[in-house]
């Protein structure tokens, strides 16, 4: 009797034990069919592929528009230098003439004429250098640009990547999936084992879902848009940094005008000292060593060239 009633017990515990197990494999089964089916992380993929592919477009466009500016911006970036050359020469030319010509001073004239041009070379060497610090301030903003730009097509070709990834992914998980479910639709001999596979299966799968929904693709958008504002200032600051690169040519040529103009005065007006100087050796010659030229103002020489014979006849006496 007692053997029977042991026997009994035990297939009762086994009926329980398999009921229990039973009931787990059924809960096995209802987690893994509440997960999400794949069409909905197809369509989402599908969904990160479309921005992605609005978001290259605006790259390639910020990209497209910075190498047009760059192209443009890059003459302008070297102007400054060249004009800063030129006032520097016209000062060296500017700084000869008041040596004077041939050993003769410069009249107190000719001089403040070329102390002026020195003043306005000076004047316009200072717009220049003023204009150098705007010039190297826009190529820093050209060369942060295109840093931030790297930068994001770096991410962007990560997150391309990463959507291949998640495809292969997906199809493992299903695949993975597919095997799970087959084996829950068979007799179980260990319940510990496949719930335990089961549970891995569905840790990986969440880690999944959060991974498929493209989480930080805002926050490339948010630097595309800025990226965009940034390179909108670009174009505005060359045009006014040409602007004033042109002014400042139109003013050196000016000065060089003068510069030349002056100097053709000074070269005149040196001629003419020269050609009063050998008046009057002759005029000496002529009367004798004894018989002296007065002096003759540059100012009043140089003006009244046309009539210095009557003048050095009228100017001389014997001592």
């Amino acid at each position: 009797m007692q053997e029977e009633a042991q026997a009994t017990n035990a297939e009762v515990e086994a009926v329980k034990e398999e009921e229990a197990n039973e009931e787990a494999v059924e809960e096995l089964k209802e987690k893994i069919d509440a997960l999400p089916a794949e069409e909905k992380y197809q369509e989402e993929i599908k969904l990160c592929e479309n921005d992605l592919a609005i978001l290259l477009k605006k790259i390639k466009g910020l990209d497209e528009t910075q190498q047009k500016a760059k192209k443009k911006v890059g003459d302008i970036l070297a102007f400054p230098d060249k004009l800063m050359e030129k006032v520097s020469n016209l000062k060296i030319v500017q700084n000869t003439l008041k040596l004077g010509k041939k050993g003769i001073p410069l009249a107190d004239k000719a001089l403040k004429k070329v102390d002026e041009l020195l003043n306005k070379s000076t004047a316009i060497g200072s717009i220049v250098e003023v204009i150098t610090g705007k010039k190297s301030r826009l190529q820093e903003k050209i060369e942060g640009f295109d840093q931030k730009l790297g930068k994001i097509q770096e991410t962007f070709n990560a997150k391309t990547a990463n959507l291949d990834n998640l495809k292969a992914e997906l199809f493992k998980l299903v695949a993975e999936k597919t095997g799970l479910k087959g084996k829950l639709g068979q007799k179980v001999d260990d319940v510990k084992k496949v719930k335990a596979a089961v549970e891995d299966f569905i840790t990986r799968h969440d880690i999944f879902d959060k991974k498929v929904k493209c989480p930080d693709k805002a926050e490339l958008e948010t630097k595309v848009e800025d990226l965009n504002k940034e390179q909108a200032t670009i174009e505005p600051e060359a045009q006014q940094l040409e602007q004033e690169l042109k002014e400042v040519a139109q003013q050196e040529e000016k000065q060089e005008l003068e510069t030349k103009e002056v100097e053709q005065e000074i070269e005149e007006t040196t001629q003419k000292v020269e050609e009063l100087k050998e008046e009057e050796k002759a005029i000496k010659e002529e009367f004798g060593k004894d018989v002296t030229l007065q002096p003759v103002q540059l100012e009043e020489w140089a003006e009244s060239f046309e009539v210095k014979k009557a003048l050095l006849g009228s100017r001389f006496s014997s001592r």
